[in-house]
């Protein structure tokens, strides 16, 4: 195989958009520059419309064109089933959506959170008895709310906070700081807006109940550093590379609940954490009127090292029911969509 894809170079090349299925929805270059704030949104883009000329490699000329988009725009769930076959999802490089609109999802990271989107829609399918079509006419809240409970960044969504550690059923208290902006239902910076609380090794965060009260399950989303412009090398030379785990990410935490006494004990120890979404499920429910997650570590080399936190909950979340709306993210800067830039 050359290097353009050919197995004897007698063929040329396929545009990356010339395959695609239609569904319910196609999603058209208008939907993206409109912002796609559709009522159906399980995705969400940012990347420039950058167009390939129809003469590929022999083209004479600059071998793309960047059309700036709105950064995010959403993608509606109606784009990742077939209209005609209901056992039949897809994401990636092959939804349904014109060339141009593809020009823009068809790239990784997009590609990634549509994959979620597919795939949890089919499981929800399965579980529900349903096909493609009926999750987006019965169950279409259940699959955002599972979404935006697995990370799953909707814009224009509040998430939903579960019931055990909503005001005023649960208090919040903490070492430093106010830890009410752990319960916002945002759960990485928006709008100028960090939402994020910052404490350090050794710091907590406590949620209290007034009667006992039985949870089964954490949810902590800790800071990755997403604002942050990554390059992954494509190749990890023997002396090392510049990338390493985000610093002020939880690294090394204990759950501990209160006992009769008014004493914390020890219920859970986490080491090693290396996600940004922490579901912890215990393996046996915990009745306790307190629980604590204290910090011992983030993954920052320095003893001092922040350590920031979007989210924490205990208790297990809703299944459905209808979805807060939120204004609307502005825009950021554009910073590393430039003319050029290949995806």
């Amino acid at each position: 195989m050359d290097g353009h894809g050919n197995s004897n170079g007698s063929v040329p090349p396929g545009k990356r958009e010339n395959v695609r299925y239609e569904g319910d929805h196609v999603l058209a270059q208008e939907d993206i520059e409109g912002q796609g704030r559709f009522p159906d949104l399980v995705g969400h883009g940012g990347w420039t419309m950058d167009d390939h000329p129809p003469g590929g490699i022999e083209h004479a000329g600059e071998d793309t064109t960047h059309y700036p988009v709105p950064s995010p725009y959403g993608i509606p769930y109606r784009c990742l089933y077939s209209r005609t076959i209901s056992n039949l999802w897809f994401a990636g490089r092959n939804i349904s959506a014109t060339h141009m609109a593809m020009s823009s999802t068809r790239v990784m990271a997009t590609c990634a959170t549509l994959g979620q989107a597919a795939g949890s829609a089919a499981a929800i399918a399965l579980a529900q008895g349903c096909d493609n079509r009926g999750v987006f006419t019965h169950h279409l809240d259940r699959l955002q709310r599972r979404l935006m409970d697995h990370d799953q960044w909707l814009p224009g969504r509040i998430r939903p906070i579960a019931p055990a550690s909503r005001p005023p059923t649960a208090r919040y208290t903490a070492s430093t700081g106010d830890p009410e902006v752990l319960r916002d239902g945002f759960d990485r910076r928006q709008a100028g807006t960090s939402h994020r609380w910052d404490g350090r090794a050794g710091d907590w965060i406590a949620v209290s109940w007034d009667q006992p009260t039985r949870i089964g399950r954490m949810r902590l989303i800790s800071d990755s550093e997403l604002h942050r412009p990554k390059r992954m090398p494509c190749s990890y030379p023997r002396a090392g590379h510049q990338e390493r785990m985000p610093a002020p990410l939880l690294r090394d935490l204990r759950i501990e609940a209160l006992d009769d006494e008014g004493a914390w004990r020890l219920v859970a120890q986490i080491t090693d954490n290396e996600r940004r979404c922490l579901i912890w499920t215990f393996p046996e429910p915990v009745t306790t009127t307190g629980l604590r997650v204290v910090l011992d570590r983030a993954w920052g080399e320095d003893p001092d090292q922040r350590v920031s936190l979007f989210a924490l909950e205990f208790g297990d979340p809703e299944p459905t029911g209808p979805i807060t709306p939120a204004p609307w993210p502005e825009p950021p800067a554009w910073q590393n969509r430039l003319p050029g830039a290949r995806a």
